[in-house]
């Protein structure tokens, strides 16, 4: 006889058995599906977050830390980078683009992004409206933010210490929304971004000087540039010779680290 007729019918002499075994076996295709297309997406919004960015440079510790809060901003930094060396860094002839993050606090849980213009070029972002921040304490935001927090242009709020939502906000400082960012399917879309000489502002003590007390506003200048801080780099290359040279220089010369998001 058939072997395929005997199968047959040995399979449907139980047809309840049949049936649960037919349906085990959709619902497993099923499960293996949606993980695949999950995977998928998931793998896709990872490599569009960090696609453009060859190398993070930051504070020694835990490279995949560094990875996550400077790319991702789902954890802590590893600390924070001299100024001063950061700049130095940011000339080498293997760094095309250097673009400097200063992280620190937070509105109801939405990052504050201290940036500059190479941001702007680097997510190649546009405004939905408004304009892009350009002096002290202006904000433009996600499109995300701006929907799940219900502000528009115009609106002012304060931001919080830390990277997460808290009450010990900034009361002396205010920021102003100068513009909205048209939704880019990134991260960027869940961040505030401004200038980082605000981030600095408000992590600075008041300095004030008594009656009649001489000072030397260029010296102290100078003293403030020279104590300056930034959390991290998003790197560049200008040649292909950087993958191989640069990461180890900076990791072996410097007191500051180098993480590939491509090996993380």
């Amino acid at each position: 006889m058939n072997p395929l007729k005997i199968s047959w019918k040995s399979l449907w002499s139980k047809p309840l058995s049949a049936w649960l075994n037919i349906m085990l076996i959709a619902f497993g295709t099923g499960i293996l599906t949606i993980l695949l297309l999950a995977s998928t997406q998931i793998e896709e919004k990872l490599n569009n977050n960090s696609k453009d960015i060859d190398l993070v440079v930051g504070a020694k510790g835990s490279p995949l830390q560094l990875i996550l809060s400077s790319i991702y901003y789902i954890d802590f930094p590893t600390g924070n980078i001299p100024l001063k060396e950061a700049n130095q860094l940011a000339k080498n002839p293997f760094v095309k683009r250097a673009t400097p993050l200063a992280l620190g606090d937070n509105y109801q849980g939405a990052r504050i992004v201290g940036t500059d213009s190479n941001f702007i070029s680097l997510y190649s972002l546009k405004t939905q409206s408004g304009k892009f921040w350009s002096a002290d304490l202006e904000a433009t935001i996600g499109a995300n933010v701006a929907q799940e927090h219900n502000l528009k242009v115009g609106d002012t709020f304060f931001g919080a210490h830390g990277l997460t939502e808290n009450k010990d906000q900034h009361k002396d400082h205010a920021y102003k929304i100068v513009g909205i960012l048209a939704p880019q399917g990134n991260v960027t879309d869940n961040l505030i971004l401004t200038n980082i000489a605000s981030i600095w502002k408000m992590h600075e003590e008041p300095h004030e000087h008594e009656e009649g007390e001489a000072h030397d506003h260029e010296k102290e200048e100078a003293e403030a540039l020279n104590s300056r801080e930034l959390t991290s780099l998003l790197i560049q290359y200008r040649s292909p010779m950087a993958v191989a040279m640069f990461p180890q220089m900076v990791n072996q010369t410097t007191n500051m680290q180098a993480a590939s998001p491509a090996q993380e």
